[in-house]
């Protein structure tokens, strides 16, 4: 009896211990298939997030890889598994790297990053941050429609940085520039690098006439996302020359102000 009972327990270790190490083992799999051109990066992202923290190990191993898609892929899995620290690894890439495709890549993780952190609903956020049909003959803009699904979503999630930098685009179009920066605000508080809501209060406040607030927002976008260039290098440069004005008039005023010896 008690040598049954032993044999017994033992298997039972022995699968414990089977069932315990199949997700690490899985997911190193998974990982090392991240990186190979051709693959399915997301039927490959999705198993490993369905192993949540089964796939932690693999993940922070696959962050130290040379391979630079496959260290992206894992910070940004990382990252939706709760370990915040992993966008570092991104923005880093994103600020410095020599290779516009890895820049490319890390911008696009780091926004879906921003668009699923605590946010609702895969399908209502994907939809809500769905940019609106334009209007056309016969066919009226959806733009308040969207306005109203956001004010609803972020009522129910409102730590959702995206929603908001959705919510400020949609108000800068219909020039509702303050709420827009209230919105881009709110985006920054939970999503300090977020560089869309940055870039966002920069045309605002450009467009209240505080060309050095502008420019000086553009550079902190352009310093997190050097790729932001070519979409804001028309305003920035006003920006840079009204503010150059706007000082350049000061220096004037003060020299009025000096007392004559």
């Amino acid at each position: 009896m008690i040598r049954m009972f032993l044999i017994c327990g033992g298997l039972f270790v022995v699968l414990a211990g089977i069932w315990a190490a199949y997700d690490p083992i899985e997911s190193s799999m998974e990982v090392a298939r991240l990186g190979e051109p051709g693959r399915d990066h997301a039927r490959l992202e999705a198993a490993l997030l369905r192993r949540g923290r089964g796939s932690l190990w693999a993940l922070r191993n696959g962050v130290q890889s040379p391979e630079i898609p496959k260290r992206l892929r894992c910070a940004r899995l990382l990252a939706l598994l709760g370990d915040d620290d992993n966008d570092k690894v991104l923005l880093d890439t994103l600020s410095h790297s020599a290779s516009d495709e890895d820049a490319a890549l890390a911008e696009t993780l780091l926004i879906s990053i921003w668009d699923h952190r605590r946010a609702p609903q895969p399908e209502d956020a994907s939809d809500a941050l769905r940019d609106p049909a334009p209007a056309g003959p016969g066919k009226p803009s959806d733009w308040k429609r969207s306005r109203t699904q956001l004010d609803m979503l972020l009522s129910q999630y409102p730590a959702w940085s995206s929603g908001y930098v959705a919510r400020a685009k949609l108000r800068l179009a219909n020039r509702e520039v303050r709420a827009a920066i209230e919105d881009a605000t709110s985006a920054l508080y939970w999503e300090p690098k977020h560089f869309e809501a940055i870039k966002i209060l920069a045309e605002c406040y450009l467009l209240l006439d505080y060309p050095e607030q502008a420019q000086d927002l553009y550079e902190q976008a352009l310093e997190i996302d050097p790729r932001l260039r070519a979409s804001v290098q028309d305003p920035y440069d006003r920006a840079r020359e009204e503010a150059a004005a706007e000082r350049q008039r000061r220096l004037i005023e003060r020299h009025k102000e000096l007392p004559v010896l």
